[in-house]
C-alpha cells in the first residue's frame, strides 16, 4: 500500500447565524439544546481536526450564514481557527464574493486562514512534509493537467450549479451549498458534499458532520463521515400489521424508541414516526386524537440510557396499494380542477395551506368509517 499524500478535513455550511426551527412546545432543556446546537456542532468539526491530526482543513462555503445578523458567528469562527493556528494547521476558506469581506475589518482572522473566491480562482500550495504537495484551487481550473507528485483539490462553495466536474487532474472536489452529505458522479476524482455539521429543521434528517479525506500515493481517495450533530432529525418508519392492537403497537414503538436511544451518537434525536400498513387499527389512527395519544406516550422522559428521544409527530401513511386505490378517484377531480383553473386563473384553493392536511385526514377518517 502506497503512503498517503495527505489527510485533511472537508466541512461546509455551518450557517452559524441561522437558528434551528420547526419545532414547538419543547421542554426548557431541549429548547436550550436547540439554541446552542449549531455552534456546538461547528466546534466539534474543529475538535475532529485536532483529534485526527489532519494536515489542513478545507471549508467550502456557507460558514457564517447571514453575516449581517451579528458578529457572534464571526468571532466564534476566528476563535476556532485560532485553535488550529496553535497547531500550525492551515484552514482554506473558499467562499462566494462578499461573504467574507464584510467582517474582515472588524474580526481579524489568524494567519493560518487562507481565503479564496471561486470567481478569482486562487490556488494554494501545501507541502505535506512527506515529499508531496497538495494544490487547493478556489473554483474549477479547466486547464488543469495531472501531476503525479501533486494532489489537486477543487473547492466549489456554490455546489454543482453551472460547474463541470470533468476537468482532468482533479483528485477531490470539495462541494458546498447543500446540507446533506454525499458523493456525486465525476469524470475524475471523488466529488462530494460535506454537508452541514448540524441539520436545521425536521426536513434535514440523518447524520450530519464533516468528511475526513485521505489521498494516497496512487491518487486513491477515501472519505469517512465524522458525525458532529448535537440534535439529529430522524424519520422512523413502522409497519402496522393488519391484526395489530393498541397495546402491541405501543410496545413496538417504545421498543423502537429505546433502540434509537442506544444507537444514536447525537445527544438528542427528534423523531417523526411514520406508520405504514392497513387494517382496523391503522384506520383508527387516521383519527388525530389517537395519534396525539401515541405522541404523549412516546414523550415520557423517564431516565433511560443513550440519547434523549423527542417525538415530534405520529402520522399514518397509506401503503402503495392504498395510494394506487385512491389515485383512480383523484384523476377525474384533477382534470376538472385543471379545466376550472384554465378559465379562472386567479381561483385559489378551497382550503388554506395551513389547515389542508387536517382536512384531508378528516376526510380519510370519514371514508374509513363508511367502509
Amino acid at each position: 500500500m502506497s503512503a498517503d499524500i495527505t489527510r485533511f478535513l472537508h466541512a461546509s455550511d455551518f450557517d452559524l447565524s441561522t437558528p434551528m426551527f420547526g419545532v414547538a412546545g419543547l421542554p426548557t432543556d431541549l429548547r436550550q439544546t436547540m439554541a446552542t446546537a449549531r455552534y456546538r456542532a461547528a466546534q466539534r468539526v474543529f475538535d475532529v481536526a485536532v483529534s485526527e491530526d489532519v494536515d489542513f482543513v478545507v471549508l467550502s462555503g456557507g460558514i457564517l450564514g447571514d453575516i449581517a445578523a451579528d458578529s457572534r458567528s464571526a468571532w466564534f469562527f476566528a476563535n476556532q481557527c485560532e485553535r488550529l493556528s496553535a497547531r500550525q494547521t492551515p484552514v482554506y476558506w473558499i467562499e462566494e464574493a462578499g461573504a467574507i469581506a464584510q467582517w474582515a475589518d472588524y474580526v481579524p482572522l489568524p494567519s493560518n486562514v487562507y481565503q479564496g473566491d471561486p470567481a478569482l480562482g486562487q490556488q494554494f500550495l501545501f507541502e505535506t512534509g512527506r515529499r508531496a504537495r497538495v494544490r487547493i484551487i478556489a473554483g474549477s481550473d479547466r486547464r488543469r493537467e495531472s501531476d503525479d507528485d501533486e494532489a489537486t483539490i477543487c473547492v466549489l462553495p456554490g455546489g454543482l450549479e453551472d460547474q463541470p466536474l470533468s476537468a482532468a487532474g482533479v483528485d477531490y472536489w470539495a462541494l458546498g451549498s447543500r446540507g446533506a452529505p454525499g458523493a456525486v458522479p465525476a469524470a475524475c476524482g471523488l466529488a462530494q458534499f460535506a454537508g452541514s455539521p448540524q441539520g436545521r429543521t425536521p426536513s434535514d434528517p440523518g447524520p450530519r458532520g464533516c468528511q475526513l479525506v485521505t489521498i494516497d500515493g496512487e491518487k486513491i481517495v477515501r472519505s469517512n463521515l465524522k458525525t458532529t450533530d448535537v440534535v439529529r432529525w430522524h424519520e422512523e418508519r413502522v409497519q402496522v400489521s393488519e391484526d395489530a392492537d393498541w397495546d402491541r403497537l405501543c410496545q413496538l414503538l417504545l421498543t423502537r424508541k429505546q433502540h434509537l436511544a442506544r444507537l444514536a451518537d447525537a445527544e438528542v434525536v427528534m423523531v417523526r414516526w411514520s406508520l405504514y400498513g392497513h387494517g382496523p387499527l391503522w384506520e383508527q389512527l387516521l383519527r388525530e386524537e389517537l395519534c396525539e395519544r401515541l405522541v404523549n406516550t412516546l414523550r415520557d422522559r423517564t431516565n433511560s440510557p443513550g440519547a434523549q428521544i423527542w417525538s415530534l409527530v405520529v402520522e399514518p401513511v397509506p401503503d402503495q396499494e392504498e395510494m394506487d386505490f385512491w389515485k383512480q378517484f383523484e384523476a377525474p377531480f384533477s382534470d376538472a380542477g385543471a379545466e376550472r383553473q384554465a378559465h379562472e386563473p386567479l381561483a385559489g384553493p378551497h382550503f388554506p395551506t395551513s389547515i389542508r392536511p387536517r382536512v384531508v385526514r378528516e376526510a380519510a377518517r370519514v371514508l374509513a368509517d363508511q367502509k
